[in-house]
């Protein structure tokens, strides 16, 4: 883990599934955990009269399910905490999902966030998705084949980007090059010819640095290093960055 001082905090809505679909995060996300907290509906966790054969059987399916996730965390030495949502009148509603997510963010605060939507009905699902905007966490999902699928939101808008050339100019260069990743200095080069500008070189990297580095955090260019070279970077567009640029261009038509 790159910072053990951090909490790496994994919300869980809590479904059928959800045994399967924590092994496969703990597995293949490359997503550190050191804590996993279960968000459950208060009815999950008691039976009543009215519940019919199917309704019984179905939360005795989620509540194993989650004796599994604890297992598991309990294998892999992972902090578990078991959150139940109370309800009014039977109906859970996006309030009471944010509000006990806010509970364990006051305790966690500074941590590292993500949002395991992959069980639970929709009112959960959907409530830990918006909390996981609020906080800018990343949210995933994993369907009952097993696949995992990261959630991209936007951590710009449209208009932050069309309304800056550069950034247009920067995406297109490496859209259009025959070679993909593109080295940084033929970025540059390429960068240079296009604006046409009186500026040296050293001004231009300058500009092309500032630029390409908010295109990366915002997730829309990738940064890796030219094979065999630790010196030289190179850079590509994320299926982000494609659909942004695709988008602008949409948009300008």
């Amino acid at each position: 883990m790159s910072d053990p001082q951090k909490e790496h905090i994994h919300f869980i809505s809590a479904g059928e599934s959800i045994g399967s679909t924590f092994k496969k995060t703990i597995k293949d996300s490359g997503y550190p955990i050191t804590r996993a907290v279960v968000i459950v509906e208060g009815d999950i966790l008691i039976e009543k009269k009215e519940d019919d054969d199917y309704r019984k059987s179905t939360k005795q399916k989620i509540r194993d399910a989650i004796n599994e996730v604890k297992y598991l965390c309990e294998y892999f030495e992972i902090e578990f905490e078991l959150k139940e949502i109370p309800q009014i009148s039977s109906n859970l509603s996006l309030n009471s999902v944010r509000d006990s997510v806010l509970e364990i963010l006051e305790i966690y605060p500074g941590s590292k966030y993500y949002f395991n939507i992959s069980g639970g009905g929709k009112i959960l699902s959907i409530g830990l998705f918006l909390m996981s905007l609020w906080v800018e966490g990343i949210s995933y999902h994993v369907d009952r084949l097993n696949h995992f699928q990261k959630l991209s939101v936007p951590k710009m808008h449209v208009k932050d980007i069309s309304k800056n050339p550069n950034y247009v100019y920067i995406m297109e260069i490496i859209s259009k090059s025959s070679r993909r990743p593109i080295p940084r200095k033929e970025l540059l080069g390429k960068f240079k010819a296009k604006k046409g500008d009186n500026n040296t070189e050293k001004e231009f990297g300058g500009i092309l640095t500032k630029h390409v580095a908010n295109l990366i955090n915002w997730g829309l260019v990738r940064e890796s290093f030219v094979k065999g070279n630790k010196k030289e970077k190179e850079y590509d567009l994320t299926d982000d960055g494609i659909f942004a640029l695709n988008f602008i261009k949409l948009q300008s038509q």
